[in-house]
C-alpha cells in the first residue's frame, strides 16, 4: 500500500496541489449503506461511527479507483509500466470526473464522533 499511496500523493501534488492529501484526511462515506459495504469488504470486524464535520472541508472522490489500482498493479515489485498504470488511476481519482462507482469522502478538519451506528 505504501507504493500505491505514494503514487497517488505524487500525482495529487502535480495536478491538484490545492486538494488535501489522502495522508491527512479522515475517510467517510455519504450513506450508511456505503459505509456498511466498505466494512463488509475491507474491515468486517470494524465499527461504523456517525460523525459530523464541525469545521473544515470535504471532498468526494471515487474510492473504486484506488481499489482497482491495488488489484490490477504489481505493488510488490513494481516495474515502470506498473507505476504508469498507478499514475493513470491516480489522475482519474484526483480529477474526480465522471460517475463514481464507490464515492468516498475525504474529510479535512475537525470531526466529531456522534456515536456508533453499527458494530
Amino acid at each position: 500500500m505504501v507504493v500505491l499511496e505514494a503514487a497517488f500523493e505524487r500525482v495529487r501534488v502535480r495536478i491538484t496541489p490545492d486538494l488535501p492529501s489522502r495522508y491527512g484526511v479522515v475517510f467517510a462515506w455519504d450513506t450508511l449503506a456505503r459505509a456498511a459495504q466498505y466494512r463488509i469488504a475491507y474491515c468486517p470486524t470494524g465499527l461504523i461511527h456517525h460523525c459530523s464535520l464541525v469545521m473544515g472541508r470535504s471532498l468526494v472522490r471515487d474510492g473504486s479507483l484506488v481499489v482497482e489500482a491495488s488489484e490490477t498493479t504489481n505493488l510488490i515489485t513494481p516495474r515502470h509500466e506498473d507505476l504508469l498504470q498507478l499514475e493513470e488511476h491516480a489522475e482519474r481519482y484526483w480529477l474526480g470526473q465522471g460517475p463514481m462507482a464507490f464515492p468516498e469522502v475525504l474529510v479535512q478538519g475537525t470531526v466529531v464522533v456522534e456515536g456508533i451506528v453499527a458494530g
